[in-house]
């Protein structure tokens, strides 16, 4: 981790959806050379190669060019697919990366797609990318309603009407950067920093020192919560607390580990549960 980030002056990245950073694009195209072009034989035999097949169907069927006006040249070849690639939208790119993904059924000898499938997933999560490759297809892994959702409770310390619960920003904020490191994800602590979180509002809202207490309070003040909403959360809670994750306590011999699903699940639950309650108290 660098510098600026153990001071906590990088700037938090989000959850990229309908968008991609240089980072994220370079990266793809990264493993797309090491993991797949490179992996593919290029020696010539009776005139062709493997690289010359694997080029002659990007040709083909992804770009749809006439197939004579591709040269022969590898290097001018590539310097012709990276230009094109340096244009592309983020739609794009997920676009050609999933043609690559897909390759199972063009039979090439020198080529194995799964390594390759497995590195573009590596730089997706590596980069906070909202997309992962899945049976072969690039799908998303969220949706604008969790963003919003993220989003909405992230900022609520710094608006004008919340600003009494600036508590709540720093936590959120907090839960965000450790799950979105490229360089060390802490997905345990971005767990307890989410629930930190909905601890906060409720200390705020009722003045109670425990998320329990503090819901039996807004209730007693008239907010209705849905009953099995609320045992939902409190089992939410219990699980934070449970010795056997580490996530509240010290970490025991053998630790159920979270992972970037464990602490993005609980990340836009916590937050969704912090809008909640904000408006019910209005």
């Amino acid at each position: 981790m660098g510098f600026l980030a153990r001071m906590g002056k990088a700037p938090i990245k989000s959850l990229q959806v309908d968008s991609m950073d240089a980072d994220l694009k370079t990266g793809l195209w990264n493993v797309y050379l090491s993991c797949f072009v490179r992996k593919i034989e290029r020696y010539r035999s009776y005139g062709s190669s493997d690289l010359d097949k694997y080029l002659d169907n990007l040709w083909q069927e992804h770009f749809k060019y006439p197939l004579e006006k591709r040269d022969p040249d590898y290097d001018q070849t590539f310097e012709i697919i990276q230009k094109l690639y340096s244009t592309y939208t983020y739609l794009e790119v997920y676009n050609f990366i999933e043609f690559h993904t897909d390759w199972n059924y063009r039979i090439l000898s020198s080529l194995n797609v799964f390594p390759f499938i497995d590195e573009c997933n590596r730089v997706l999560e590596r980069e906070y990318s909202g997309f992962r490759v899945i049976d072969k297809h690039i799908v998303p892994i969220s949706n604008q309603i969790e963003i919003a959702e993220i989003n909405s409770a992230a900022n609520v310390g710094v608006s004008l009407f919340g600003a009494k619960y600036k508590g709540v920003n720093i936590h959120l904020q907090e839960a965000i950067r450790k799950l979105s490191d490229k360089v060390q994800p802490d997905y345990r602590n971005s767990i307890k920093e989410a629930i930190s979180a909905v601890e906060s509002i409720c200390r705020q809202l009722t003045n109670e020192n425990t998320l329990g207490e503090a819901l039996k309070a807004l209730e007693k003040s008239g907010v209705t919560i849905n009953p099995q909403l609320k045992t939902g959360f409190e089992k939410f809670y219990a699980y934070s607390n449970n010795k056997e994750t580490g996530i509240r306590h010290a970490i025991v011999d053998d630790p159920e580990i979270p992972d970037f699903d464990d602490a993005k699940y609980m990340l836009v639950i916590c937050s969704a549960f912090i809008n909640l309650l904000i408006a019910k108290s209005k």
